[in-house]
């Protein structure tokens, strides 16, 4: 499913984006478009929603509109101001965790930023995602709260969430996330498919960021690579504040792309051994095709040649192929106990009533009062998002 909501253009979005595939791969391809400034909104609408705004910068020709340029520059200046401040809020952060003595190991947008691209600016995101260990939640929400970071108001218990958010506002502005893992995915089909022990197991430091920066290996970044990208079919990404439903967007696909041509032959091994353990084969070698038919990206024989049919019925391909509904289904079954599956439904449905208060907190005093009103709205609200087709966050 691909709803991405960009400006309208008389111009075809595929051909953008093979444009962009094309720049990326060096090809400084011939700008075939008008140089208006509907045109160049558009292309750029375009190019932010699919994250790669600094690297096209980088790519940029002289035969390209001036106005093109300019608008990349922008989004160029603007990233690289946010990650100086985002690096010094996250080795702030680092340090914090580690004098608590929570080991915290890098993954996904920012493990790639500071170990693959030649820039940290290069690969824009909002936040930073870290796995600790599920024993040392305490530790790490009170460190990170005792150094000026604020822990959102979100769904929280047993079951129903695996990770916390945390953000805080630097003195200039910049506002600064870190999402807490304890556990890989808020799935309870995904969430232990890797864990902190073996993340950590393959971690190595990442000194481009920081002294007590650690990152996970490359096998297991480009396997939760492919594991996010997937999980985009359901769960929706957000650019200015708008949602968008897509598994193909070219900065995961980059990603991809660098890793894969960052393997040794043994990793590719390791790679392949591992996705099968978990069957996840199946959308490893699909991430990987995409990549490479976007980029260019090297693939050795011994993946092209695998076959990854076997693992299509495993239960964590087939709840990436699946409606949200389904999923949560599926979430509920893998907790097996009946009382892990009620506790479960009842977290689900009837979170906090702190939580509740906060969320609706726009609401009149009598309606923050009575609670039943605040879980009656947000039952209507969460229907409504499915009928639209929409994520309904837990």
């Amino acid at each position: 499913m691909d709803n991405r909501q960009v400006i309208p253009s008389e111009h075809s979005s595929d051909d953008y984006r093979q444009w962009m595939c094309a720049a990326l791969r060096g090809e400084q391809p011939t700008w075939n478009w008008p140089h208006d400034a509907k045109t160049i909104e558009a292309f750029v609408s375009m190019v932010d929603v699919e994250g790669i705004g600094p690297l096209l910068y980088r790519a940029y020709s002289p035969a390209w509109p001036t106005a093109l340029r300019d608008a990349l520059h922008r989004r160029a200046a603007a990233g690289g101001m946010w990650e100086l401040h985002h690096q010094q809020a996250l080795t702030a952060a680092l340090n914090s965790l580690a004098q608590a003595q929570v080991p915290a190991i890098l993954m996904k947008g920012t493990a790639l930023a500071y170990s693959l691209y030649a820039d940290a600016s290069l690969r824009p995101r909002g936040d930073t995602d870290l796995m600790i260990s599920p024993h040392d939640g305490d530790k790490a929400c009170q460190a990170l709260e005792a150094h000026g970071f604020k822990r959102e108001n979100a769904v929280r218990g047993r079951f129903i969430s695996y990770q916390s958010s945390f953000t805080t506002v630097d003195a200039s502005g910049f506002a600064h996330t870190l999402d807490v893992h304890w556990r890989l995915n808020n799935s309870e089909v995904l969430a232990r498919l890797l864990t902190f022990d073996e993340l950590a197991s393959g971690a190595a430091p990442l000194t481009r960021l920081s002294d007590k920066a650690m990152a996970a290996s490359a096998v297991h970044l480009l396997l939760v690579a492919c594991i996010h990208r997937c999980s985009h079919r359901q769960n929706p990404y957000f650019v200015d504040d708008v949602a968008h439903h897509t598994d193909s967007r070219l900065i995961w696909l980059y990603d991809i792309h660098l890793l894969a041509e960052s393997l040794t032959i043994a990793e590719w091994q390791s790679l392949i051994d591992l996705a099968r353990s978990k069957d996840l084969l199946a959308i490893c070698i699909e991430s990987l095709l995409l990549a490479q038919q976007c980029f260019g990206t090297a693939l050795p024989a011994t993946l092209t040649k695998t076959p990854a049919a076997a693992d299509q019925a495993g239960t964590p391909s087939r709840y990436l192929e699946s409606s949200r509904l389904r999923q949560q289904w599926m979430d509920f079954v893998a907790l097996r106990n009946p009382l892990h599956q009620l506790q479960f439904i009842r977290e689900l449905a009837f979170p906090p009533a702190a939580y509740m208060r906060a969320k609706y907190a726009d609401e009149s005093p009598a309606a923050l009062a009575w609670l039943p009103w605040l879980y009656a709205r947000r039952a209507v609200q969460g229907i409504g998002k499915r009928w639209l087709g929409m994520d309904s966050s837990r």
